[in-house]
């Protein structure tokens, strides 16, 4: 689930407006908005949706079921150690590493 604080960002982004734009049609401080954004305060909805309506937007909701699988591949993930992880990751690095190399590869051949 995406945070508060990014959906404000999102909204100022698309508007094309500077925390500092936002922050005045708000009434509050360039900071506050800072905070909202980078996480360090967790906005309540009702700020989101007056920092969206400030950029021209409105907040959607939107609930979708979930995939029992994609629960089974996190419960997996918790249940593998640090150092699992890692691995996992180093792994999963090569790969991606060796394919950019196989399609640079590729791409020269024409």
């Amino acid at each position: 689930m995406e945070r508060a604080g990014s959906v404000i960002r999102e909204a100022r982004r698309r508007a094309g407006l500077s925390q500092v734009e936002l922050a005045r049609r708000l009434r509050t401080s360039q900071a506050a908005v800072w905070r909202w954004e980078s996480g360090v305060v967790e906005p309540s909805w009702s700020a989101v949706s007056r920092a969206a309506s400030a950029c021209g937007l409105a907040v959607a909701v939107d609930l979708q079921a979930v995939d029992p699988d994609e629960w089974r591949l996190v419960e997996w993930g918790r249940a593998r150690s640090p150092a699992q992880r890692l691995r996992d990751l180093q792994t999963y690095s090569r790969f991606a590493v060796a394919g950019r190399a196989a399609l640079e590869k590729a791409k020269r051949r024409g």
